[in-house]
């Protein structure tokens, strides 16, 4: 075989063979090395029991692979077990499955199992083989690969195939080969046309189009896989948005076996039904769709799935489209469970939007109180009435339609009809869902104009800036944390997003310590991140307004750079805070954990208060007073121990700052002032600021200050002085009530209850669970498939059509096109041909294709160290003239 002969370098040979990964790797990977340890041919591995594979030497492997294949498959090859492992490195043909191997291999005593065939040979084994999997009398082993022959891969046409990894010999992975790859055995059950317009190869980039006589782009094939892209557009959104609410609309949809018509009528007309939607209705409104798909308890553990909430219809019908009708042992169905699900998902919080959800089924949920069959796996079930009087709480704009199949639900359909004050239903067949959707839909904001509003607001479509999480890294303690800082300020920070306020435009009523002095506050609702928040406008142009005076250019830089400076501010807090909770939490220290609202930026196009730049925060929404826990000076509320936060935060940024005047609701704080000689701020003292705290108001260290090991500020007195009842031996037995204790969700910023101080993380629980649901998508800039759970990353806005390694390359920064096609290079694959010190970049299709290319004189491989032109790329006989032949 041409790997293995004298001159031959076991190094060619990929070391992960058929299951290498690597896009670039140029080494061998022949079937014919399945099973053989290349680790040990090359003097890495010296452990056959740890790696499992066949430790043969050069000169042994020459002699075993002269051994007669069956199929282009040598006996060395098949797995010792025949396991299921996706990732054995051995081979499993079909016909290994009937098969003893303690027979075929001589390595154990046989146990005689009935179903297997015993005492085989591999000269048995080929005869038992060629019989069953022979086509038109023929099978691999009497082939050739030479070009010019008459043998019976030519008279029966499978030259179409590669002859080369039929024989087992081919160096080219599947889908990197120009000619398409397939298992002989995958041949014997379908017509060779079939299989090859199902195969995947190696192409050229480009080809020439005989029709415009220029060179265009080759549409590769991609592998069969789950794409499934959530593309939350905010500009569809914004074109939609007038001065109305958003109107949320839920399918609830049976996807059993008998709702098959169905499924097929949803997903074929959801993205007709809003275009119409928004034509019809006299106001645009902001329309988001939601889909739970359920089946009943005995369809497995994931028998409920949903799509959250999006602006893309296309996406909800191709999220319906995975569903295949089926299950469903009893009649009755979970759709008490799928109202759970439907509950939880992200719907708008704001008071006048509208919540539209269409339950489609033809079966009862369970409970005897709901239907009259005689079969339900869960009789007892009472609960539905709960479930609905739920979503009647929450939401005022509430309405339910109900789609009628059959007369089994008409006992259900009365508990709606009680409980559900806009309730409608019709008793329609599939042909006309569309129809009903529609006119529900309408009637729907018909009914809801006429609920009236109570407050007069201002309607804005601004643009707004927030960070991803952002965790603490100061890596260099004797370096500058503020640069570190702000560096990853810079990388975290998403994309500017449109979205649409809703501001009150009477002033929010607070104490002046609440508000803060310098500043008035205004509420607002944010719609696309579902939060109301606080716009905190600087008094000096609230001056300028009541004067009926002008906002000078002076002023308006003096704005914006109050809201960059207090933005800034917030994150910091924010970073430290979740550090300080961590760390508390490992150290087992008493203590109040400590979270900071979510800092937003708004960016607006027409002027707002005279400003165009605004710094808002997720409104703290706790019924409970303010609290002042420390100022700048020595005041601090003695009942907690704050204040070691602030000791904290001047320690693990390398003194750099200090947090101080720490006020809020509960452990919910907003409005930090920081003083540090790197930040400007009215309030920021700078030195003097940290001086004051260790002087008057923190001259001893607290316990909690020494379980997390924070040195002694030599200006405090000696911590070795603390008096027993200074110790604080329970914080939550002082004015603190625990069970108002919360937590502010950096994903979705919401607030949520602190059930578990064991559990300090920054996620809330239903982003928790968003997470865990993964699906498969490919990277639009490597084409790399990789996993992301959408309801999750698009609350996040971070790039979710690009995968995790490009997005932290920098791909989309990277600017390089192939030489060929002109295609975007992605960072993580770029491939280069050096001609006289200048660089070409190739795409990764350029690359496979090259590498197959022959001189057609000395039938040298292509060295990439020639410059094709496209006349000669583009050959289809894959060839040109080396620079050694030329």
């Amino acid at each position: 075989m041409e790997f293995i002969d004298e001159d031959s370098d076991a190094q060619q040979i990929c070391m992960y063979n058929l299951l290498c990964m690597d896009k670039f790797c140029s080494k061998l990977h022949p079937r014919a090395f399945a099973g053989i340890c290349i680790g040990f041919l090359n003097s890495y591995c010296k452990n056959q029991s740890i790696c499992g594979l066949q430790h043969f030497s050069i000169e042994q492997l020459r002699d075993k692979i002269q051994q007669h294949p069956i199929n282009g498959i040598r006996q060395y090859n098949l797995c010792p077990t025949n396991c299921e492992n996706l990732r054995c490195r051995y081979l499993h043909p079909p016909w290994l499955k009937n098969i003893c191997l303690q027979c075929l291999n001589k390595t154990k005593q046989c146990k005689g199992e009935p179903a297997l065939i015993h005492k085989v040979t591999w000269d048995k084994l080929r005869d038992i083989v060629y019989k069953e999997y022979s086509i038109s009398g023929v099978n691999p082993e009497m082939f050739c690969v030479e070009i010019n022959c008459d043998c019976p891969a030519k008279i029966y046409n499978f030259d179409q195939f590669c002859i080369k990894n039929f024989k087992g010999i081919c160096p080219m992975l599947d889908g990197r080969c120009i000619m398409p790859h397939k298992s002989w055995e995958s041949l014997k059950e379908n017509s060779l046309q079939k299989v090859k317009e199902k195969a995947i190869v190696a192409k050229g980039c480009i080809k020439f189009d005989e029709k415009d006589k220029s060179f265009i782009k080759q549409q590769q094939k991609q592998q069969n896989m789950q794409v499934f892209i959530e593309q939350s557009s905010l500009s569809t959104m914004v074109n939609q948005i007038e001065l109305r609410p958003q109107v949320d609309i839920i399918f609830i949809i049976d996807c059993t076996i008998s709702m098959a018509d169905w499924l097929i009528a949803a997903k074929h007309n959801i993205k007709f039904i809003i275009k119409e939607f928004t034509k019809k209705i006299s106001v645009s409104s902001c329309v988001r769709l939601a889909a739970v798909c359920y089946r009943d308890f005995t369809d497995g553990p994931n028998h409920i799935q949903y799509h959250d909430f999006t602006v893309q219809p296309e996406e909800i019908e191709k999220f319906i489209d995975k569903f295949q009708p089926n299950g469903g042992d009893d009649i009755p169905e979970d759709l008490i469970g799928a109202l759970d699900v439907a509950y939880n998902l992200n719907i708008s919080k704001h008071p006048d939007s509208i919540l539209q959800i269409f339950t489609i089924t033809d079966a009862p949920c369970h409970g005897k109180k709901y239907h009259d069959l005689i079969i339900d796996d869960m009789p007892d079930t009472n609960n539905l009435e709960e479930k609905l009087e739920k979503f009647v709480q929450k939401k005022k704009r509430f309405f339910f339609s109900f789609i009628s199949i059959r007369q089994q639900t008409d006992k259900m359909e009365e508990i709606f009809k009680k409980c559900v004050p806009n309730y409608s239903s019709a008793k329609i067949t599939e042909n006309k869902f569309s129809d009903y959707v529609l006119f529900s839909l309408s009637a729907t904001m018909h009914k809801s104009t006429k609920i009236e509003d109570d407050n007069e607001f201002i309607f804005r479509e601004v643009k707004y800036r927030k960070q991803q999480q952002m965790n603490y890294i100061f890596e260099t303690r004797d370096g500058s944390y503020m640069n570190q800082f702000r560096s990853q300020m810079k990388r975290t920070k998403l994309e500017k997003k449109y979205t649409l306020l809703q501001i009150e435009k009477s002033e929010l009523n607070l104490e002046n310590y609440e508000k803060g002095q310098n500043v008035q506050v205004f509420k607002a609702f944010d719609q696309k991140n579902n939060i109301y928040v606080v716009l905190k406008i600087p008094k000096f142009i609230i001056q300028q307004l009541k004067k009926n005076q002008f906002i000078t250019e002076e002023l308006q830089v003096k704005s914006k750079n109050y809201a960059k400076n207090k933005y800034q501010q917030q994150l910091i807090a924010k970073q430290l805070s979740h550090y300080f909770n961590q760390q508390c939490s490992q150290q087992n220290g008493e203590f109040l954990p400590i979270y900071y609202a979510t800092p937003f930026i708004y960016y607006f196009d027409l002027p707002v208060f005279g400003i165009k730049v605004i710094y808002g925060e997720s409104y703290i929404d706790l019924d409970i007073p303010w609290k002042k826990y420390s100022n700048n000076a020595d005041f601090f509320e003695k009942e907690y121990n704050f204040t070691s936060f602030s000791h904290f935060t001047y320690v693990k940024t390398n003194q750099n700052l200090i947090i101080t005047d720490l006020q809020g609701k509960s452990n919910l704080l907003s409005d930090p002032c920081i003083h540090s000689k790197e930040l400007e701020d009215e309030g920021n003292c700078q030195e003097v600021g940290s001086n004051n705290f260790f002087q008057f108001q923190h001259q001893k260290c607290t316990p909690l200050c020494i379980s997390l090991k924070l040195p002694k500020n030599m200006l405090q007195t000696d911590a070795s002085q603390i008096r027993q009842y200074e110790q604080i031996i329970d914080v939550f037995g002082g004015k603190t009530d625990q069970s108002k204790l919360q937590k502010i969700c950096a994903n979705c910023n919401c607030q949520e209850k602190l059930e578990n101080l064991s559990n300090l993380q920054e996620i809330c629980s239903g982003c928790l669970e968003k997470k865990k649901q993964v699906d498969v998508s490919k990277c639009e800039c490597c084409n790399e498939e990789f996993k992301i759970s959408f309801n999750y990353e698009q609350l996040q806005e971070t790039f979710i059509n690009f995968c995790k390694n490009c997005k932290n390359s920098d791909c989309n920064m990277f600017n390089q096109q192939c030489h060929y096609c002109q295609s975007k290079i992605c960072k993580q694959t770029e491939k280069t041909i050096q001609i006289q010190n200048k660089t070409y970049y190739i795409c990764l299709d350029a690359f496979h294709y090259l590498r197959q290319i022959r001189c057609t004189r000395c039938q040298k491989e292509y060295q990439f160290k020639k410059l094709l032109t496209k006349e000669e790329y583009c050959d289809n006989h894959y060839n040109y003239i080396c620079n050694t032949c030329a």
